[in-house]
């Protein structure tokens, strides 16, 4: 089991790991664990300031190592969030009609690269 450190255990200049929820739009996507460095802690260390000025308070929650399920949970949820992203533009394109620009060939391969994508994601 991997221990959480509160603020009050935390120095300046130690390298952790705080989580973050992901969503998009109303659906929460999964859990991203993002690796910085703490840069100031009050004096009565009830809280600290990372590098990329998220503030932690003395109820927060670090981490200073990853196991293995939660960098899987990190890369799974960029996953998800990229898919989404790439689907937001595809029904953009459709929308827009840019699609009928497409030479015979580039709209081929999209065709086989867009079926690949479906058959994968339906495979269990």
């Amino acid at each position: 089991m991997i221990k959480i450190y509160h603020v009050s255990e935390l120095e300046v200049g130690d390298t952790v790991y705080y989580s973050k929820e992901v969503r998009n739009g109303w659906s929460r996507l999964g859990v991203r664990y993002i690796k910085t460095k703490v840069v100031r802690v009050t004096p009565k260390k009830t809280k600290a300031v990372l590098e990329d000025g998220t503030e932690l308070d003395r109820y927060s929650g670090v981490y200073k190592e990853l196991e293995q399920d939660m960098i899987d949970e990190t890369n799974k949820t960029l996953a998800f969030n990229k898919m989404l992203n790439n689907l937001y533009e595809l029904e953009s394109i459709v929308k827009n009609g840019k699609y009928r620009s497409l030479s015979c060939e580039k709209a081929s391969e999209a065709a086989d690269l867009l079926e690949k994508a479906v058959n994968l994601i339906n495979k269990k």
